[in-house]
């Protein structure tokens, strides 16, 4: 895509007749648009004799399109002819010879390209002047050569003084003022040569999950544009051709990521397929991406697990497609406690609600969007009820139900599901052994009993303790030389804990571990 055909002079506006001289910094650094450099120069101490000692300040860096100027960027940075031409030096006199002092100046103009790596190449046959007529102004016609580099100006100034009696003369002097343009002098863009994206191309309509967008334009020799920040947008448009308002769509602010890059993030609220296409300075670039924005999947809400008296349960998985098909088995111990329902991926955004139905054994008793939970009270008269469902209902800018489902369980805990074989194994390997446990033991209010624990070994070996801890843990520790044993651990309901209802049936339950390595 051909953006502009047009001709490019480089042009420096300068000041003269200065009443200080000046050391330049010359560490190559790129100078923003529109900085005075003046600001990057350090001035002199030494005092010199009074009279006229031009001084060359340059102000900022324009460009100029058929005689129209403008702040340089790399939009309108276009192929010219170069002059070829004899190096050129302009001298200045103070011709009245101004309080005594005779001056003389002469300027010299060298030039550079210099490329990402600050590698300087300098032009042999320069150009028709560097200063001259008012000293005002530089010059400097682009080649298709200099795309793809920044353009470095060393401008040398020399003086020679000298004095009537009863002045001193400055000492001959020659200064070197550097500058180097703000952005990498690029050519016409070219859309087959550039580069946009978009990450992911699907996105949820839920103001929350965004799309990444890079634009790289490139010049026909595949140089990146840098510094165009301000010119470059994003259109989008909707499948009739029309431009969405904020909040159905919304557009972060456009930046430079790196030289060349330029990436903004997108996120919505309406449904449907968007067409993005970049443009740059007003005018469109040609190239173009289409991003769809949907409802969001109840199957991305799942809950994670259960919470109650400060023990986390876990959730079973019976399909890895569907949540209504998940289920957690609450033993009824803790009828009439609270039961906390935490989403998995959840966002604070999300609010969590649960209605009543036919099959549901819970009532809601508060909402927490900053944990991503909904508290729900088991009722007590359900104790030795059938399984039960809870309706959850997630809403963030759309609104979404699956329903969980709960078992009851009016026995304490399966131990053979705490720890598997591969897990006692790696463990046993250590003088004491942690035998996590759900914490069932107790009531509602988080009073738990001893419990009762048995252990027993197929061969020798003996047992210095075990019990529980007060992390609430199985623990039992060993002594002796213990080599492929089978531990069996007898767990029986605590008698004195105040569970209510009355149920005083005992659970027991082995669990075998085998150690394969001796204590």
């Amino acid at each position: 895509m051909k953006m502009m055909n047009k001709k490019l002079l480089i042009i420096i506006i300068g000041a003269s007749l200065l009443p200080t001289m000046a050391n330049a910094d010359i560490d190559g650094t790129p100078l923003p648009t529109k900085i005075k450099t003046s600001s990057r120069v350090e001035a002199t101490t030494e005092l010199y004799s009074v009279g006229h000692r031009p001084v060359i300040d340059i102000k900022s860096w324009h460009k100029t399109v058929d005689g129209k100027q403008s702040d340089i960027t790399s939009t309108s940075i276009l192929t010219s002819r170069m002059l070829i031409g004899p190096k050129n030096g302009q001298e200045i006199f103070d011709y009245d010879n101004h309080f005594g002092a005779n001056e003389q100046s002469l300027y010299e103009c060298d030039i550079y390209l210099v490329d990402e790596n600050n590698n300087e190449h300098q032009i042999e046959n320069n150009y028709q002047g560097c200063i001259r007529d008012s000293f005002d102004k530089i010059e400097y016609p682009i080649s298709d050569s200099a795309l793809g580099y920044f353009i470095k100006f060393n401008i040398i100034k020399k003086t020679n003084p000298t004095s009537t009696t009863g002045y001193t003369a400055v000492p001959s002097s020659s200064l070197t003022y550097t500058y180097i343009t703000p952005v990498k002098i690029t050519g016409e863009f070219e859309a087959e040569k550039s580069i946009f994206s978009l990450n992911p191309q699907k996105i949820n309509a839920d103001n929350i999950d965004t799309s990444n967008l890079i634009f790289i334009p490139k010049d026909k020799f595949g140089n990146t544009m840098s510094g165009m920040a301000k010119v470059i947008k994003f259109s989008i448009k909707d499948h009739n051709g029309n431009t969405p308002s904020t909040p159905d769509i919304t557009l972060s602010n456009i930046e430079e990521h790196a030289p060349g890059e330029y990436t903004a993030s997108l996120k919505g609220t309406l449904n449907g397929e968007y067409t993005i296409e970049p443009s740059i300075d007003g005018k469109m670039t040609g190239i173009n991406k289409k991003i769809i924005l949907s409802d969001r999947d109840k199957s991305s809400f799942r809950v994670a697990f259960v919470e109650v008296n400060g023990h986390k349960i876990k959730v079973d998985r019976n399909n890895n497609d569907s949540p209504d098909d998940d289920v957690v088995t609450i033993p009824s111990v803790f009828a009439g406690a609270k039961l906390s329902i935490y989403l998995e991926g959840g966002n604070p955004s999300y609010k969590i609600k649960t209605e009543e139905s036919s099959s549901m054994y819970a009532s809601v008793s508060m909402t927490d969007p900053d944990t991503h939970s909904a508290t729900v009270t088991v009722n007590k008269h359900f104790v030795n009820s059938k399984d039960g469902a809870i309706s959850l209902r997630v809403q963030d800018s759309h609104q979404y139900e699956f329903t969980f489902n709960i078992k009851f369980d009016e026995y304490f805990l399966s131990l053979d599901k705490m720890v598997s074989q591969e897990k006692g194994e790696q463990l046993c390997e250590k003088n004491g052994y942690v035998l996590p446990y759900l914490g069932t033991f107790g009531d509602p209010s988080g009073v738990f009993g001893k419990g009762s624990l048995s252990a027993s070994t197929l061969l020798w070996g003996g047992y210095d303790k075990y019990g529980f801890n007060n992390a609430r843990e199985l623990h039992w520790t060993a002594s002796g030389f213990v080599s492929d044993t089978a531990l069996t651990y007898r767990l029986s309901k605590p008698q004195n804990s105040n569970i209510p209802y009355g149920i005083a049936r005992e659970r027991s339950s082995a669990h075998h571990i085998i150690c394969k390595k001796s204590f």
